[in-house]
């Protein structure tokens, strides 16, 4: 059984039944002033309509509208109205921003897509107004555990980290994701920094709303959607050559030419990174595959989990359907809707790290040996520095 959108031309399908649907029901209100819209839904069975409420069929093939004023009158049906969360609040067809993209499970359940422009106020703005329309159960962000802390720290905060790559961040991004994951992940923040500095405004605003905005729904929960850091940078330096390791480096330190006015405002209308990386997926293929394809497919594989249908309040065994908000850059968009129907990648797969290869253990090690070496050295300077003060 599924759910048909308001609308759906019904004619073929209620040939059967002798009173045929009517979208106009939806809009009939209760003694109480709420619309049956609030909770009944058509099915794609004729002569047949579904009760949220009371997650039961209701027949109304042979009594029409009649049968479906009964029910909501039922002293059942209107204890179970009274105690389902969210039933009320929310439209059938809410009003949502232009950037949003709506998807449906096939189990009924609403997925609402934004995407968002990292860098841009007016993404933030289309978050808040999502999240209030269609007052979901689970608003989902394309974030991951390592990146939590970026939801907790206020805006002249955040601004400030990104501004400053201190030695203290190397150690840890070494320390977190090894030598050559480290780098490559630094590097990507040097970029980000670049921008933050050009545009005045942290990146992932759009995320820290949906946070804020999340809280003040009863029942609503945040879910994280997106592949750990650390498996995306080691499959994107694993699908590099060495050559190309280093000419991407050196890309991601001189590519730090200034920012004019008219790119601030295509910051507001583009996922501003997902594009820089489409730009080099030229010279470095590997890198779309790796953080683009791959991340299209977890993300929608998130969307689905995170849109699973409910267990009733009221009814034991039975089921509602969710209503989901995912916070995504748009740049993802596109590749989510590819892979609604079928994933396009083994979750398993592309969650797997390869293992690494002979020449970067030989480098990471002369790495270490070189910095041995120079902290050796500067241990005897400073002993032949002091021996004499010693002495």
């Amino acid at each position: 059984m599924k759910f048909l959108p308001a609308g759906y031309k019904t004619k073929d399908l209620e040939k059967p039944v002798k009173n045929k649907w009517r979208w106009d029901w939806l809009n009939e209100c209760d003694e109480k002033g709420d619309k049956w819209g609030n909770w009944l839904k058509k099915t794609d069975i004729p002569g047949v309509a579904f009760c949220e409420c009371c997650a039961k069929t209701i027949k109304y093939g042979s009594s029409g509208k009649k049968g479906l004023k009964n029910h909501a009158k039922d002293s059942n049906h209107l204890k179970n109205k009274s105690v389902v969360p969210g039933l009320r609040q929310r439209a059938d067809n809410p009003v949502v921003p232009s950037t949003v993209t709506t998807l449906e499970t096939p189990w009924g359940s609403k997925v609402y897509i934004v995407g968002t422009a990292h860098f841009s106020k007016e993404s933030q703005d289309d978050v808040t107004k999502t999240i209030e329309a269609t007052q979901p159960d689970v608003v989902m962000v394309e974030l991951c555990n390592s990146r939590l802390n970026i939801l907790q720290l206020d805006e002249e905060k955040l601004l400030e980290e990104a501004q400053n790559i201190n030695l203290e961040k190397i150690q840890l991004a070494i320390k977190q994701s090894g030598l050559g994951q480290g780098i490559m992940h630094l590097l990507f923040l040097s970029m980000s920094a670049h921008l933050t500095k050009q545009l005045g405004m942290a990146p992932g605003g759009e995320f820290r709303r949906a946070f804020r905005d999340a809280k003040k729904i009863a029942g609503c929960r945040l879910q994280l959607g997106d592949r750990p850091i650390q498996v995306t940078l080691r499959r994107a330096l694993s699908s590099l050559s060495v050559w190309q390791k280093i000419r991407l480096a050196w890309y991601l330190l001189t590519s730090n030419d200034p920012i004019s006015k008219e790119d601030v405002e295509k910051c507001k209308q583009k996922d501003l990174l997902e594009e820089m990386l489409k730009e080099m997926t030229g010279e470095f293929p590997g890198l779309s595959e790796v953080f683009v394809k791959e991340r299209d497919s977890f993300l929608a594989h998130s969307l689905k989990h995170a849109a699973q249908p409910l267990p009733h309040p009221v009814v034991p065994g039975a089921h509602l359907p969710s209503v989901v908000v995912g916070v995504v850059g748009m740049g993802h968009v596109p590749g989510i809707m590819e892979n609604w129907e079928k994933l396009q990648y083994n979750m398993k797969d592309i969650m797997t790290v390869p293992e690494e290869g002979y020449l970067p253990k030989v480098l990471r090690f002369g790495f270490r040996l070189s910095f041995l070496g120079i902290f050796t050295f500067a241990c005897w300077r400073v002993y032949r520095w002091a021996t004499p003060m010693i002495t």
